[in-house]
């Protein structure tokens, strides 16, 4: 019989280290799948609030005036009045942004914005945007689900919800970018 100078594993020791290696390939697949969920249950929590907060914010927002804005409006006492309740929500929730969007012409243009965003009321919607904005008007409310992150670093998820004026007629969204850091961090 020749000596065999390697390492030689008992049918036991085999087993034991089949066992262990099949034991921590289980954990890593309980660990992903569980992360998965955890994360899901996150960002659906955060879609959540975000759809919540764009719902009752949209309540604050005057229809009726936001029904008069159009191309050149920006000076005017409507947009004035906007742009104080949409300041005011914006002190109160923890926004990136907070938008106005109508349909003028059969298009979907920005109404109402602060005056920082650089965007003036009648400007067109950037066709990244169109399809959320479309499913928007005709629903309820909605919420992207989608996490992005800011030029300055961030995190958000995007909600539209319809403003009404006093019959109930849907005459624009409004749309908040709300930051949600602390979903990102946690994960």
């Amino acid at each position: 019989m020749k000596d065999n100078k390697g390492i030689r594993f008992s049918i036991k020791m085999k087993i034991l280290i089949g066992i262990v290696l099949a034991n921590v390939l289980i954990c890593v697949v309980m660990g992903i799948a569980i992360y998965r969920f955890v994360s899901d249950s996150y960002v659906t929590t955060a879609s959540e609030d975000t759809l919540a907060l764009s719902k009752v914010a949209a309540f604050h927002i005057n229809g009726n005036l936001l029904a008069l804005l159009d191309e050149g409006s920006d000076d005017t006492y409507a947009n004035t009045v906007i742009q104080e309740e949409m300041a005011t929500i914006n002190e109160n929730a923890n926004l990136h942004s907070i938008y106005t969007i109508g349909q003028r012409n059969g298009n979907y243009v920005y109404l109402s914005q602060p005056a920082e965003y650089g965007i003036a009321i009648g400007q067109s919607v950037e066709a990244d945007y169109l399809n959320e904005v479309k499913e928007a008007f005709t629903s309820a409310g909605s919420v992207t689900g989608v996490i992005e992150q800011s030029a300055n670093g961030d995190y958000f998820m995007t909600a539209y919800a319809p403003v009404t004026n006093k019959d109930g007629d849907t005459v624009g969204l409004l749309g908040v970018d709300y930051i949600v850091n602390e979903v990102v961090e946690t994960l």
